[in-house]
């Protein structure tokens, strides 16, 4: 199936088609960094099926839509259910049912959920920084690359060939993120967000296989920016860029991921955790440091 699929930049295609890949994306990596086994059952043997869309998920679909690809793309996938049009009177159940005839294929959002995406949609682009990136990008379009076990592909939110003002020309990737807060006073608020959803492995991936395709020399990347947005008023935005050590620290945690990746497919052997099959010996664990303090003294048990 792989040798089916095609390879290099690809422009236009549909969403539905990139995750129907059997190709390795970043997001597959995370489920294989978890569970290999919960990776065989869900992406080759398709016995386990996949969650099922959150809310969350739901309305971040929805402003990435308006956010990067503009009204026309937001108003093919959504509908918004008007204000105070609730799930349990008989009117409104009925209001629904004739508004889902009336949009078949799309997703219904809530009144709330929709003002809210207009305000971060206004805030991103009029944002002195992510309103230029993302007005030199072009949206949602796939890289694909071919490999020897598996092919690997990355889907990028904005992609600019010659850059803008603010890169001085030079291309580059931008990829926007909601998160639940921005305060001024947790500057780690970011930097987490990073680590919990292995967002520099993202950056990593798609900076080589953009590369990749491009046929970039080994010394030149483009460079990968993170667009945050808060979910909640006021809904500020932040523009990021990783520093050198995390992303060395994402190519070593790539590369490893792609080697036990590769032989897994191999020698077709999934381990329920990442580190079982690596791992040589049996891991010795210490009683939490509290419960050592508490307990210290010890006594001639014998």
């Amino acid at each position: 199936m792989n040798s089916e699929l095609p390879c290099g930049k690809i422009v236009g295609e549909a969403n539905e088609v990139y995750h129907a890949s059997p190709s390795v994306s970043v997001s597959k990596m995370k489920v294989f960094r978890h569970s290999p086994a919960l990776y065989h059952g869900r992406f080759i043997t398709k016995r386990i099926p996949p969650p099922e869309p959150t809310p969350a998920l739901l309305f971040g679909s929805a402003a990435g839509a308006l956010i990067l690809e503009g009204r026309a793309a937001f108003d093919e996938r959504y509908y918004v259910v008007p204000e105070g049009v609730g799930r349990v009177r008989k009117e409104d159940k009925e209001l629904r049912a004739v508004m889902a005839a009336n949009n078949p294929g799309k997703e219904p959002l809530k009144y709330e959920d929709a003002m809210a995406i207009e305000r971060m949609n206004k805030n991103v682009h009029a944002h002195h920084l992510a309103g230029p990136l993302l007005a030199a990008c072009k949206p949602e379009i796939t890289w694909r690359i071919k490999g020897d076990t598996f092919h690997v592909q990355v889907r990028t939110d904005g992609w600019s060939d010659e850059g803008c003002e603010l890169t001085q020309g030079v291309p580059f990737i931008c990829d926007l993120k909601t998160i639940p807060s921005l305060p001024d006073d947790e500057p780690d608020t970011i930097p987490r967000q990073i680590a919990d959803f292995w967002y520099h492995g993202q950056a990593y991936v798609y900076r080589e296989i953009v590369s990749e395709v491009m046929k970039y020399p080994p010394t030149f990347r483009p460079p990968f920016y993170f667009g945050f947005v808060e979910k909640e008023e006021p809904f500020a935005v932040e523009v990021v860029e990783l520093d050198d050590v995390s992303l060395e620290l994402a190519n070593r945690q790539v590369a490893e991921t792609i080697t036990r990746l590769k032989t897994c497919y191999q020698e077709n052997h999934w381990p329920l955790k990442f580190k079982d099959s690596w791992q040589k010996k049996v891991p010795a664990v210490t009683l939490p440091a509290y419960y050592l303090k508490r307990e210290a003294g010890g006594a001639d048990i014998w």
